[in-house]
């Protein structure tokens, strides 16, 4: 089971990566502050987990790689009514 994420755009940017960071939806490191995969840039578990779901193919397979890793890490993955 991979419970590192090294397929977030900022890992690969010395000055602004954190390293393998935990399997997260939104990619927080917490003693940061910083959120990685944010729902405004489309790179967090929901929006690609949303564009899968409705049969759409993901942009690369780092994302289905990463979208595959937070499932088997588990949560609850809920959405709130409108």
């Amino acid at each position: 089971m991979c419970s590192i994420d090294t397929w977030y755009s900022a890992y690969q940017d010395p000055e602004r990566s954190a390293g393998p960071i935990a399997i997260e939806p939104y990619g927080v490191v917490t003693n940061l502050g910083i959120a990685f995969r944010t729902p405004k840039e489309k790179q967090d578990f929901y929006s690609h987990f949303d564009k899968w779901a409705r049969g759409n193919k993901l942009d690369n397979i780092e994302d289905e790689h990463y979208v595959m890793a937070v499932l088997v890490r588990g949560g609850v993955f809920g959405e709130s009514e409108k």
